[in-house]
């Protein structure tokens, strides 16, 4: 994160001031933690990336307007270069850190309690970085500030990758502003139909590369050993009921056939045993269920004689009035659990005892449900909040809702991905939508209101869009690739949802990046919406 500030900002002053921000905002977040009783698990290892990553947006803005100022030549006292930037990006980056906060409380509508907290300490930290970057971050650059400072380089004469990018692209969207749209209509489009391939991972294995020794061992035991995960199938009744007993004996059998099922074991396998040991092959009730209550009472008394009762205890109670079937799996994706829960449920519906069923794969399979109500409540819950947050900043509804298509593009687009690549929706990857959201819809805040301000110094749209595609386009250009660079550390993890939370993040990151800088301006110059040019403030930009 560091090397891409220093190259894309040129000074270490400008660099150090917007990541003080960064280090002061986590280490006071971080500290809620134990304060709050509350335990680090492996979903909230994303919030000091998260603030990592993020906190320093609102610095870059402020620290690259102090650098325009500089460069225009203007010779201005530290009061009066604080007052020019506060007085120009003042509301923008309140309402962007607003607009962040709210997308990431999102989390708040989350089932999951770990992704709860997630989102209470990425608020915190960004409503850390929000305050310090408004009031400490000028109160810095005032003290540093001399009139006789080297200015950093004129814009014109920087040649930079950022530069000639961001002036090939200003060039054609405002040639063909209706081409720009018609082409990222369709690739949303067409990256967006990936999101029918979607699915849902809740099996923790699945957290762990192929080469690592859980995974190996979870293989070992899913092939050799009859599966790493169960399912439980309790029968409540008179067990020693030869009715019962054959019920359990059929049900056994009928569960061994189903496809994900790796091994059972119930009590029925036990009396069919003990009839091996007391009759000859030849024998009619040779591995067979006695036909009589008596006889099966007569059986476990016999081992109780013999052996160990508590041989019993994790296949039938005491009382014999509850038999257990241990059902373990070797195949233990969601789709297969569920499938299996809803054949023993079809299966048991006329069976004369009661039966219940459970174990830790039903309850995976549940946080699968869970997982999805989760997302689509914050998700809801983030673009409403947010959608609201713009339509005010702009006072118009329509701005708010024109302010949102980046948003839920990024949204289809992440979607999409996800489908294509094969990447599940699982624990860690169910917060992006709501984190992307608060960190993505920065882009668009701050490059609408700039365009908004030029066009209020009565500039052409064309004017108005390169003007802003060289000043605020620019930041924004530079604050996307140091969050890209912030997230890149979860590359290194080892369990695979947060690498893949790292992969999609820095996609998400890259599509409302896109948006804001192409497609929306493309957007304002093709249909020139009323709202961007109603309630023009001052001339702030040349004041």
């Amino acid at each position: 994160m560091l090397t891409v500030l220093k190259l894309s900002l040129g000074e270490w002053r400008s660099v150090f001031i917007p990541f003080t921000v960064v280090i002061l905002s986590t280490l006071v977040t971080m500290g809620m933690i134990p304060l709050c009783g509350w335990k680090f698990s492996i979903i909230m290892c994303l919030a000091p990336i998260i603030l990592i990553s993020v906190a320093n947006n609102y610095g870059i803005y402020i620290v690259s307007r102090h650098q325009e100022l500089r460069r225009s030549g203007t010779p201005m006292t530290g009061r009066e270069t604080v007052r020019a930037i506060i007085g120009t990006l003042n509301m923008p980056i309140l309402f962007s850190g607003l607009t962040t906060v709210a997308g990431l409380l999102g989390l708040l509508a989350h089932s999951i309690i770990p992704a709860r907290y997630v989102g209470v300490l990425s608020a915190t930290g960004v409503s850390l970085a929000l305050a310090m970057s408004l009031l400490l971050i000028p109160v810095l650059i005032y003290f540093q500030h001399s009139p006789g400072m080297k200015p950093p380089p004129p814009l014109r004469q920087r040649n930079d990758l950022i530069s000639r990018a961001i002036a090939r692209i200003s060039s054609v969207v405002v040639k063909r502003p209706g081409r720009v749209l018609l082409v990222s209509i369709g690739l949303t489009l067409l990256v967006g139909i990936g999101a029918f391939f979607l699915r849902i991972e809740t099996n923790q294995e699945s957290f762990f590369p192929q080469k690592h020794p859980v995974r190996k061992a979870a293989g070992i035991i899913n092939t050799k050993f009859g599966g790493s995960q169960t399912i439980s199938v309790m029968i409540s009744g008179d067990i020693k009921d030869p009715v019962v007993m054959n019920g359990i004996d059929d049900l056994t059998g009928y569960l061994k056939g189903l496809e994900g099922v790796g091994s059972v074991f119930s009590i029925s396998d036990v009396v069919r045993e003990m009839s091996k040991a007391l009759y000859e092959p030849e024998e009619e009730e040779y591995d067979m269920i006695p036909t009589s209550g008596e006889a099966i009472a007569q059986m476990f008394e016999l081992y109780n004689m013999s052996g160990d009762p508590d041989d019993f205890k994790q296949l039938m109670n005491f009382e014999n009035t509850k038999a257990h079937l241990l059902v373990r799996l070797s195949q233990t994706d969601n789709e297969t659990v569920r499938n299996l829960k809803d054949e023993i449920k079809s299966y048991t519906e006329n069976f004369p005892a009661k039966v219940t069923i459970g174990g830790y794969a039903f309850i995976m399979n549940d946080f699968a449900q869970k997982i999805i109500k989760g997302q689509v409540s914050s998700l809801v819950f983030a673009l409403i909040t947010v959608m609201i947050l713009l339509a005010i900043i702009f006072r118009s509804v329509r701005g708010g809702l024109t302010g949102s298509i980046p948003l839920a593009a990024s949204i289809i687009i992440q979607f999409g991905v996800m489908g294509y690549t094969g990447i599940p929706i699982d624990a860690a990857t169910a917060l992006l939508s709501s984190i992307m959201i608060g960190v993505g819809i920065d882009f668009t805040i701050q490059f609408m209101w700039r365009y908004k301000i030029e066009l209020a110094n009565n500039a052409s749209h064309s004017e108005a869009i390169i003007t802003t595609f060289r000043t605020t386009g620019r930041s924004i250009v530079i604050n996307a690739l140091t969050v890209m660079a912030g997230f890149s550390a979860t590359f290194i993890s080892g369990f695979l949802s947060i690498r893949y939370f790292g992969y999609l993040t820095i996609v998400s990151i890259a599509s409302c990046l896109i948006y804001a800088v192409i497609v929306m301006p493309a957007f304002m110059l093709y249909f020139k919406p009323s709202f961007i040019e109603a309630n023009k403030k001052p001339n702030i930009i040349k004041q």
